[in-house]
């Protein structure tokens, strides 16, 4: 039995679906929103409406008045166990709201961005490593990684920095990798720090000072405040609140009911576009927000915590 909030957001979204014939999960949240038809609380409610429908979708399949056309974008099932005319027709119009278009083309600092998506805890590991070191330091140990990386056919073993630092590397390749292992505490591998030098980049965290790097206000900011404004910052763009949306709307689900969303998402957002690339970018995010508390996993089951709901 549905609560009496769920119900009146069910309700709403009929009317406004009768009105619109079919719409985007954001669509609808606005016009519920817009005509007064009913409350929807907290500081995501087209997530709330979203999730709404894809609760009653999931538990009444055929029976549900609802249908789902394509991630995100809903209809009025005209008969149960049936499905509406054109279902398969979606046009590109249906699948993306005139809001993301406009963000497409006029927010392009908002694309998703930076692949191999590190984890927060450890980017703050390497904010306070890096500062002092230079540009050419960090990015030369990446390149001399890069070249001693190993083939197919003949692997390279780097789960022991403590083995392979003082044999593969010397000089300051040596020195700043040691120093990336031993202040980390044992943490960041220094052979996985590529992701994390390219969201720094990117995001302004480090800059050049007099030849040296060093922390900006952002990077100062996102080292002392978790879940300050530099984090929320990145979190933006780099589309780990969309996964929070997608979670929230399909929890609990598996990786794959979160990737059909997360793939159009990027379609919009991004120059992401092979199958492999999108199945990373969005476990590499999904790790992150375990890892910081905000989405729930069991299993192969996610949840988006508490915590990711504020």
């Amino acid at each position: 039995m549905q609560d009496t909030a769920q119900e009146t957001v069910l309700e709403a979204a009929l009317i406004v679906l009768k009105d619109l014939g079919r719409a985007h999960y954001r669509d609808i949240a606005s016009e519920i929103q817009t005509r007064g038809l009913a409350s929807l609380t907290g500081k995501t409610p087209e997530a709330t409406v979203n999730s709404r429908i894809s609760s009653d979708i999931k538990a009444y399949g055929d029976a549900s008045q609802f249908v789902r056309l394509a991630p995100g974008v809903y209809a009025i099932r005209e008969e149960p166990g049936t499905d509406p005319p054109n279902a398969s027709v979606i046009t590109e119009q249906d699948q993306a709201t005139n809001h993301d278009q406009a963000a497409l083309r006029n927010d392009k600092d908002r694309r998703v961005r930076v692949p191999l998506f590190p984890s927060y805890d450890e980017v703050r590991h390497l904010l306070r490593v890096w500062p002092g070191w230079t540009r050419t330091q960090v990015t030369g140990l990446h390149s001399k990684l890069a070249e001693l990386r190993g083939t197919p056919q003949s692997t390279v073993d780097w789960r022991d920095p403590d083995t392979w630092i003082p044999v593969r590397l010397e000089g300051d390749d040596r020195d700043l990798a040691g120093a990336i292992w031993t202040k980390s505490g044992h943490i960041v591998n220094p052979r996985y720090t590529t992701g994390h030098w390219r969201l720094c980049q990117n995001y302004g965290l480090l800059a050049g000072v007099g030849g040296k790097l060093a922390l900006t206000d952002r990077g100062r900011s996102f080292l002392d405040y978790e879940r300050g404004d530099a984090e929320a910052f990145i979190d933006e763009r780099e589309g780990l609140l969309e996964v929070l949306r997608i979670v929230a709307g399909n929890g609990p689900t598996r990786f794959s009911g979160i990737l059909e969303e997360w793939s159009e998402y990027l379609t919009r957002h991004s120059n992401f576009g092979t199958d492999s690339t999108r199945k990373d970018t969005l476990r590499r995010r999904l790790s992150n927000l375990v890892r910081r508390g905000l989405v729930n996993r069991e299993s192969t089951s996610y949840t988006v915590a508490e915590s990711g709901l504020e």
